[in-house]
């Protein structure tokens, strides 16, 4: 953990995760930033067809995020994968990401990261944050919210698999349900190197969408 990359963290590989159901939120985030590899999209979990460890269907939405983003960590840690990009269908990229993502990666290359939070934290959380001399990345004082766009790399897909995954190999630290909560407890017991760009978000989060609560 917290071992600088030597390669730099891009975005030729990274996955989408958007409900089939739900095609205006996928439209609009490929308008946003096209591709053409549709298996850069996995299919949402629908929660409202599954039944979360303890039986609740109250935390439907939120249990089938949760299960949407560790069914890519396995997706990534089968292939190999040394970190991966993820984006929920209402992240939009901001004039940051358009501008600036080769210099925000490149900083990034030497930092020692486990989580590239490329979002914004809350005004609360970025009080007390710290900034990294000599580029545009934080750390966060606190933990995170919104975590609809973020690079993750192998070392802690691995540890949310390991914990929170119900056939995990360590004693579960959940089901914690809301996909936040999971990354915010592996965050505070992991040791995990987490950075967010100081100035403004790389990503934004479409408010505009409808927001499907039977995820």
């Amino acid at each position: 953990m917290n071992q600088p990359f030597k390669m730099r963290p891009n975005l030729l590989e990274w996955r989408l995760i958007s409900l089939d159901r739900r095609p205006e939120r996928r439209a609009a985030f490929t308008k946003g930033m096209p591709f053409d590899e549709s298996k850069r999209i996995l299919s949402a979990v629908e929660g409202s067809t599954i039944t979360d460890p303890e039986g609740r269907t109250d935390l439907a939405g939120a249990f089938g995020c949760f299960a949407s983003h560790i069914a890519l960590y396995k997706e990534a840690i089968f292939e190999g994968r040394k970190f991966l990009a993820v984006f929920e269908d209402d992240a939009q990229p901001t004039p940051l990401f358009t501008n600036k993502k080769k210099l925000m990666f490149d900083q990034a290359a030497f930092l020692p990261w486990d989580f590239l939070h490329l979002g914004r934290p809350s005004q609360e959380q970025r009080e007390g944050s710290i900034e990294v001399i000599g580029t545009e990345w934080s750390i966060p004082a606190g933990g995170i919210v919104n975590s609809h766009a973020y690079i993750i790399n192998e070392d802690m897909m691995q540890f949310m698999v390991n914990h929170f995954a119900p056939e995990g190999k360590e004693a579960p630290y959940g089901p914690p349900y809301h996909f936040d909560r999971a990354i915010n407890i592996a965050l505070a017991i992991g040791n995990f190197g987490v950075y967010y760009p100081t100035r403004r978000a790389m990503f934004r989060q479409d408010k505009s969408l409808e927001t499907d609560i039977r995820w």
